[in-house]
């Protein structure tokens, strides 16, 4: 069976219209699953915000824009990890130097 052409064409703007707010919803879901994880203090990787986001891993590599923000940012400590971090250090520190005294 053949079709034939009847110069009807498909009614598609419906599935782009829902497509773009299904990306849309996507981002927005990304951003707030970034921003909650940088309040927590927690680290940002690809399977974290996808996790938290609930999307999937492959859906922000394929983003250039979410993959290059994720990158950028999951080389940086969240501040509440700096201050706990630095603040032995600088007690221990200072614990040598009145020692030496």
């Amino acid at each position: 069976m053949s079709r034939r052409r009847t110069g009807h064409e498909r009614n598609v703007e419906g599935l782009r219209a829902a497509s773009a707010r299904k990306h849309e919803e996507a981002e927005r879901k990304v951003d707030n699953a970034i921003r909650g994880l940088l309040r927590a203090g927690e680290p940002i990787t690809f399977r974290r915000v996808a996790t938290v986001a609930r999307v999937s891993t492959g859906w922000l590599y394929a983003q250039p824009d979410v993959k290059d923000r994720i990158t950028r940012l999951r080389g940086q400590l969240p501040d509440k990890r700096l201050q706990h971090t630095s603040s032995p250090l600088s007690k221990r520190n200072s614990t040598t130097s009145r020692l030496s005294c």
